[in-house]
């Protein structure tokens, strides 16, 4: 139970930030439904949502998330892990940032630069982390030191060099620098070979005055601290030897020079280290080779100094490596596998597969910790923490997979499959599908239900000379279960058509498609008669986005813009315009809209909001399109797209505007334009990233919260 404690607040710590309320409506949910956590506490609170479909057996690998972190997705991001994993550290050119890795909860986070608060554009070479503080180094030497309560930056200096003796010496390029593991001691490698040291005494960074006793005759490309002892890399030699000043004696007599005869061809060359002690080391280097564009990783240790190349990806990402403590097990992650070597005897421990790591930037490098256990991925503005040692995801045996591409929510739930032949197909409650008819090959927009939920129709896409669309039109009591499909021609002056709605109209005689041009400035509504296959076009003027549609009567379709509404003749593709807001328009606009049938008339419910204020809700006539004064019960309403990428998921919100209930971010990745959401009668079913359904019901919580409106 401790154990899911610790998983739960690391997993919805960013959403229960939000309000206590969610601990119930937003986290428990989601929650995997094998763990004691969730058997124990869903039986004692039943008024919350349900997934029914979709859910986890056991939690995922990804421990937590880190968030606003600031910069954008092209912002370089080094991270780092302290040696107990127990804090990481993240260095931007603007912040410097330490969280926990069990948690994402930031301890500290500081915006780098003068007093002012203008920022140093500069990204950081070398990031070292530990329980109290973290510190960063950029290649103008500028040393930040955070902890939990400030930050401050110094400016080092190298001393000159014995070599340059003119008047006004050429001033040093860094080109690399590395912390030991407990941030003690800063080792900084320079361009003509020099190797510079700063020791941490008491609270203030000391270089060793006399510079450090070996250098490389080339630029120095990567450095590394361990237990007293430092390895450092050339384009010509590989050096290990003891860390410390002149003072203490002859450094070089007790370093140790390797020539590999492959360093020379070697580019993008990266350096780890470990040591237990002088005489128990293992220093990794990996490498990629210029003429075949391969990389490599060796294996240097005390017992064998010739070197062993133990990984040879074929994959055109980078290796991601890190060495244990006491430099015995090397962990590789490379082209979604990971590997566990031994040094010792250079053997393979693990191989397993992991999925999600990119590793093809250098400026956002993910990082594993010294025990091997977490690691540390950059993705868009947020960082996912992953558990290594955490098995595969399961899923419940009477909770199978459905793999779909669409979905929508009537009284039954309806899917489409995805794979070469595109199957309709219904979901029944205990999760089984049942296939109705196949489709067209093109991939599917919209689906929409008859009122009378006798006929589903499915619009697509295809890109021949012009864009062209697709109208598939299927009896779902029909035996035959056949199809009939008229085509949709679109305007070839513009290519950035977004379908925002499908309607049957009440009679079922037309299907509207409300189409959205940005470019035009217009709402577009296409009625096609499903007698004669005929189209009759409406432009709706006005860069106002459609919200929703509906027909309520007849051959009427009623379409609710941000600032209007539309009344438009199907037949006869003519209409006329109601304004929603007669003062100050420009400030107010409608958040979200939907259509609630009552037993005496069908009305309008808007959310509407001024500026930054929180959403109104109002209720509007459809007939007079006025307001009305009547008590309307809360209802599960809309699936909300966040605006930044950081966000911790999509937030589902009722019909007064209010976010109920969050769906975790994991559930919602890579969706495309397409609407693959849909609600109805309280319950909400998607397509996740991975292509599986999830289905919610909201009905408990409904239920809840009209008795304590009530």
């Amino acid at each position: 139970m401790l154990q899911d404690a610790l998983r739960f607040v690391g997993r919805f710590g960013s959403i229960l930030d939000k309000s206590a309320i969610h601990i119930y409506f937003s986290a428990l949910p989601f929650t995997p439904q094998g763990t004691t956590l969730y058997r124990v506490y869903s039986a004692r609170y039943r008024d919350i949502p349900h997934v029914t479909l979709g859910y986890l057996e056991t939690w995922p690998e990804e421990l937590c998330t880190v968030r606003n972190l600031g910069g954008s997705d092209s912002t370089p991001r080094l991270l780092a892990f302290s040696a107990d994993a127990s804090r990481l550290g993240l260095s931007t050119p603007t912040h410097l940032v330490t969280a926990s890795p069990v948690t994402g909860v930031q301890i500290g986070k500081y915006r780098t630069g003068d007093a002012r608060g203008s920022a140093v554009p500069e990204a950081s070479i070398a990031l070292g982390c530990r329980t109290a503080s973290s510190a960063s180094v950029t290649p103008s030497l500028v040393l930040r030191i955070a902890d939990s309560r400030s930050l401050k930056e110094v400016q080092l200096a190298l001393p000159p060099s014995s070599v340059d003796r003119s008047p006004t010496p050429n001033p040093l390029k860094v080109t690399c620098a590395a912390f030991d593991p407990n941030v003690n001691s800063l080792c900084v490698g320079c361009a003509d070979g020099r190797i510079q040291l700063w020791k941490l005494c008491r609270s203030s960074w000391e270089p060793e005055r006399e510079g450090f006793p070996y250098s490389h005759s080339s630029a120095v490309i990567g450095v590394a601290v361990s237990s007293g002892l430092l390895a450092s890399i050339s384009r010509r030699e590989l050096k290990i030897g003891p860390c410390w000043d002149s003072k203490r004696g002859d450094v070089t007599k007790g370093t140790l020079t390797l020539v590999p005869r492959w360093l020379p061809e070697a580019h993008e060359i990266h350096l780890s280290f470990a040591a237990s002690s002088a005489a128990a080391w293992a220093c990794i280097v990996s490498l990629k080779f210029a003429a075949t564009g391969d990389h490599s990783v060796y294996v240097f240790t005390s017992g064998d100094q010739r070197g062993k190349k133990i990984f040879s990806p074929d994959s055109p990402s980078y290796p991601v490596f890190a060495l244990s403590q006491d430099g015995s097990v090397v962990t590789v992650i490379c082209g979604d596998v990971l590997r566990r070597f031994s040094t010792t005897s250079f053997s393979l421990l693990e191989k397993r597969a992991v999925s999600g790591i990119d590793s093809t930037r250098l400026d956002r490098f993910p990082i594993i910790s010294p025990d091997g256990r977490l690691l540390a991925v950059c993705d868009g503005e947020v960082v996912h923490i992953r558990d290594l040692m955490q098995p595969p995801v399961n899923r419940l045996d009477h909770n199978p997979s459905i793999k779909a591409t669409g979905v929508i929510m009537t009284k039954r739930c309806y899917i489409v499959k995805g794979g070469k032949q595109q199957w309709l197909a219904r979901v029944h409650d205990d999760g089984t599908s049942e296939d109705i008819v196949q489709l067209g090959e093109h991939e599917i927009e919209q689906l929409a239900v008859s009122a009378d939920g006798t006929r589903l129709t499915a619009l697509s896409f295809y890109q021949g000379k012009t864009r062209h669309g697709l109208l598939e039109i299927v009896n779902l009591h029909s035996r035959r279960r056949s199809t009939t499909t008229w085509p949709v021609v679109l305007h070839e002056s513009f290519t950035d058509w977004e379908i925002c709605h499908v309607e049957f109209s009440a009679t079922g005689r037309h299907v509207a498609m409300v189409f959205f041009l940005a470019v035009a400035e217009a709402s577009y509504v296409c009625a096609c008669d499903l007698e004669s296959g005929s189209l009759r076009w409406k432009q709706l003027p006005g860069k106002m986005r459609p919200l929703a549609a509906r027909s309520l009567q007849g051959e009427e379709l009623i379409v609710v813009r941000t600032r209007d509404v539309w009344k438009i003749d199907l037949g006869t593709a003519t209409g006329t315009r109601h304004e929603l807001y007669s003062r100050e328009p420009y400030k107010v606009a409608t958040y979200y809209a939907k259509f609630t049938e009552t037993e005496s008339a069908s009305l309008l419910e808007v959310a509407s909001r001024l500026w930054t204020k929180p959403p109104r809700h109002t209720i509007w006539n459809v007939d007079t399109v006025a307001p009305e004064e009547t008590k309307i019960r809360p209802t599960i309403a809309h699936l909300e797209t966040p605006y930044n990428k950081s966000s911790f998921g999509h937030w589902v919100l009722s019909n007064v505007g209010e976010r109920v209930c969050c769906i975790p971010e994991e559930y919602c990745t890579n969706w495309g334009t397409r609407t693959q959401s849909s609600v109805g009668r309280d319950r909400l079913a998607l397509v996740t990233g991975s292509g599986t359904l999830l289905v919610v019901d909201f009905r408990p919580m409904i239920d809840y919260l009209n008795h304590m409106s009530s």
